[in-house]
């Protein structure tokens, strides 16, 4: 599933009715459509843009569309350009179907609501051939999908924590990062510590697919790692696999717990849910879009 089709096509007006909330105070100087935590002169009249849907229609100015038959919205100095990155997990642990599934549907919908808004998208995956992809506009819009389209399967040999220098990242109002956190506690707390140079709002999207929390196994089994392409065979037990379950818990408590540390929010979500749940109840939930 490519492109155009990652999402359905009745979600394109809801997206754009969205917003990302930032708790940044930082912006570009470009204008967009997110007001800055400045106040006195920016909220000084600046000039008028063209109505889209979804803006909001208590700022047409009905005095200019008297004269012209034309919607424009008034725009203050205080409207400033959100910039926002999305890393993707491309490496071998994400090539399960639902799970590679969602992980794109999330990036598609977070850079359609960005560029619906008239700010600045970059995006990049977690391979070494993955191509870089910077725009700033609703007009990209198309552009990004098809983008989208060329993504390869989630087949990386480079770890996710370590693919932060792939992309030529400046300093953004928003990282989002979209993974299944399997990297060790090590290389995120490097990781987290090399994203504090490019943002202060960093967001990790957790996508667990149904086997990574209970295996669909028993018995005598050959696991083969997708990260490491190495085998082993195993008898799994009862034992096994609360051992299994309690583990990857003591996993992600202390990854969450280094998250907090520095600053950085998250989501778990499964990829059995459906992808406007996801973005219409747990990322507003979340206060990660409104």
């Amino acid at each position: 599933m490519t492109g155009p089709s990652l999402l359905p096509k009745e979600m394109s007006a809801k997206l754009s009715r969205l917003k990302i909330v930032s708790k940044s105070s930082t912006r570009g100087a470009h204008k967009g459509s997110h007001r800055s935590n400045r106040f006195g002169s920016s909220l000084d009249f600046s000039d008028y843009r063209v109505y889209h849907p979804g803006d909001d229609v208590r700022q047409i100015d009905w005095n200019v569309f008297a004269r012209t038959e034309k919607h424009f919205i008034k725009r203050f100095l205080d409207e400033q350009e959100m910039s926002v990155h999305i890393l993707l997990d491309a490496t071998k642990s994400m090539n399960e179907e639902k799970k590679w599934l969602v992980a794109r549907q999330l990036t598609s919908a977070i850079g359609q609501i960005v560029l619906a808004k008239d700010d600045t998208l970059s995006f990049h995956q977690s391979s070494e051939d993955s191509a870089y992809f910077r725009k700033k506009g609703r007009v990209f819009q198309s552009q990004y999908a098809h983008h989208l389209e060329k993504l390869h399967t989630a087949s990386s040999d480079r770890t996710f924590t370590t693919s932060l220098h792939l992309a030529p990242l400046r300093s953004k109002t928003i990282l989002y990062c979209i993974t299944d956190g399997l990297e060790s506690l090590d290389q995120w707390e490097i990781f987290l510590k090399n994203t504090a140079r490019v943002s202060r709002d960093i967001r990790v999207l957790f996508i667990h697919a149904k086997e990574d929390i209970v295996p669909l196994v028993n018995g005598d089994v050959e696991f083969i790692s997708r990260e490491e392409e190495a085998s082993v065979n195993v008898t799994i037990l009862k034992d096994t696999m609360i051992q299994y379950t309690n583990s990857r818990e003591a996993h992600f408590q202390a990854l969450e717990s280094l998250l907090r540390k520095h600053g950085a929010s998250f989501l778990h979500v499964s990829s059995e849910e459906s992808i406007h749940h996801i973005l219409f109840t747990q990322l507003i939930r979340a206060n990660w879009l409104v």
